[in-house]
This record gives C-alpha cells, sequence and structure tokens, in this order.
C-alpha cells in the first residue's frame, strides 16, 4: 500500500498502515515521479517489498481467524452486541 496523506484522518490512517501494521510505505507531500517510481519498486520487489508482503499474510491470517464462525473473536463480539440490543428491541 503506497500512502500518501493530505487531510484528516489519512494521517493516522497512513502512520498505522505504515509503521503499525508494516503494510505500507508513505511518500512525500509533494512527491515527484522519480520517488513515487522508487517507492513503487521498493513494494514491488526487494527485501522491503517481502517484509510489507510477509506482515500483509500475516493479517490476512488474523482476519481470516476473527471472522471464523463460530468461535472468531468478530463472531463473539457481534453475538454480544445482538445479545444486548435484542432484549431492547423487545420493548418496543
Amino acid at each position: 500500500m503506497l500512502c500518501w496523506p493530505c487531510v484528516g484522518d489519512q494521517q493516522t490512517n497512513s502512520r498505522m498502515a505504515c509503521t503499525e501494521w508494516r503494510v505500507g510505505m508513505q511518500i512525500g507531500e509533494e512527491p515527484s515521479r522519480e520517488e513515487v517510481e522508487a517507492v513503487i519498486r521498493q513494494v514491488m520487489g526487494g527485501e522491503r517489498g517481502e517484509e510489507l508482503r510477509r506482515s500483509a499474510a500475516e493479517w490476512k491470517e488474523k482476519a481470516a481467524l476473527a471472522t471464523r464462525w463460530p468461535g472468531g473473536s468478530a463472531w463473539v463480539n457481534l453475538e454480544k452486541v445482538v445479545n444486548e440490543v435484542s432484549p431492547l428491541m423487545d420493548r418496543l
């Protein structure tokens, strides 16, 4: 993922993708054609690209486990919400 944050929550999203999740690289505020090409080359190949792909694969596995039915954390949390909201809906 190439990140080019400009306004709003893009700064936070870029920091998360590049620093925390390690699935992206940020380009400068006003990137030149050469800078964009260099970052793309890093992402598409080489050691940095391999690191990003490994990290993306790890996140893919975490997402698959979280959404596994039944028993994944996303499933469990959704079930909790439904169980809490359902009695409230009966009162309406």
